[in-house]
């Protein structure tokens, strides 16, 4: 499978920003997380803003979602071919956890493959939101 080139743009990452851009359409504009946001080639996102509660929890402007690779000296919690095949991320991705990551609403993560997880911070090859398939078993809720 060809890697996809840095300035191409899939229908996955396309959706993600239509899906953002949508979910900021009800958030109050202030007050605002800096960012950036970075929205992977394979529609995963993630935020990199200082005590960021989450990409969907506080308002993001435009100007703060970026594709995943043009923010240099960012090392992402995701990876997708976009990010591996960016040499400069490349250096910045770190260990790689087969498991499933998921993001809680508070801050949190936990993930699917226990104890051979490297750590939160390790790229994880999917990773999704707690509430993706329904409320959260947690009943998490958004950090203030």
């Amino acid at each position: 499978m060809p890697v996809p080139g840095p300035g191409s743009v899939t229908e996955a990452e396309l959706a993600t920003v239509e899906m953002i851009a949508v979910a900021m359409g009800s958030v109050a504009s202030q007050p605002a997380c800096p960012g950036p946001l970075l929205v992977h080639h394979d529609g995963a996102f993630e935020c990199h803003g200082a005590g960021c509660p989450g990409g969907l929890a506080i308002f993001h402007s435009d100007d703060v979602v970026e594709p995943c690779g043009r923010q240099a000296g960012i090392r992402t919690r995701h990876a997708c071919p976009r990010c591996m095949a960016h040499s400069d991320d490349a250096d910045l991705a770190g260990p790689a956890c087969a498991g499933l990551q998921i993001q809680h609403d508070d801050g949190t993560a936990e993930c699917t493959a226990g104890g051979a997880c490297p750590g939160a911070q390790a790229i994880h090859m999917s990773s999704r939101s707690c509430r993706l398939l329904g409320p959260c078993p947690r009943n998490c809720q958004p950090a203030l």
